[in-house]
């Protein structure tokens, strides 16, 4: 018997892209279930009783709730380093980029565009752009695109659209 693999998510769910990014970047194939969410259905609620929300990737019935915990079964691309240490610092990053840059450009665009938020919203940006250019390569985990590449997917994916569609422009080619 196959795997089975569903994605439950929603149309531009960001998290839910992260999740795709790594299953396409594997060669793994998977159905996507289509969530409303101001209609939640009884799988998306028992697979995550705990927040109710998409992205939920569940495989053979076991749910995984989180985009960041992206389950390593399937060989093929690999997404996390097998260093322990190492996969230590792409989680780290991966939380940072998470937990305090994703906040500060919502806080931007929340505060119609204060100064005070862009400043700091562009400050976390660049820890994270100092992080890349002290690496020195095109990605993060080096030649190949990893789970820091792919958690940073929603500034590179989501950014140029929020800042066009709100007008409110705090990121330069520079």
């Amino acid at each position: 018997m196959a795997d089975e693999l569903k994605l439950y998510t929603t149309p531009g769910s960001t998290f839910a892209f992260r999740v795709e990014l790594a299953l396409i970047l594997k060669g793994i194939n998977y159905k996507i279930v289509e969530e409303n969410t101001k209609n939640k259905s009884a799988d998306l609620l028992k697979y995550n009783p705990v927040h109710k929300q998409v992205p939920v990737l569940v495989h053979n019935g076991n749910p995984i709730s989180e985009s960041l915990v992206i389950d390593d079964v399937w060989k093929g691309y690999p997404i996390l380093p097998q260093d322990p240490y190492e996969k230590s610092v792409v989680r780290f990053w991966a939380k940072f980029i998470d937990s305090t840059c994703i906040p500060a450009i919502f806080k931007v665009f929340g505060s119609n565009g204060a100064v005070q938020a862009i400043a700091k919203a562009c400050e976390q940006l660049q820890v994270v752009e100092n992080k890349l250019a002290v690496e020195g390569n095109k990605f993060f985990g080096g030649d190949n695109i990893n789970l820091i590449d792919i958690a940073a997917s929603f500034i590179a994916y989501w950014l140029g659209t929020l800042e066009e569609a709100t007008e409110i422009k705090f990121v330069t080619k520079d």
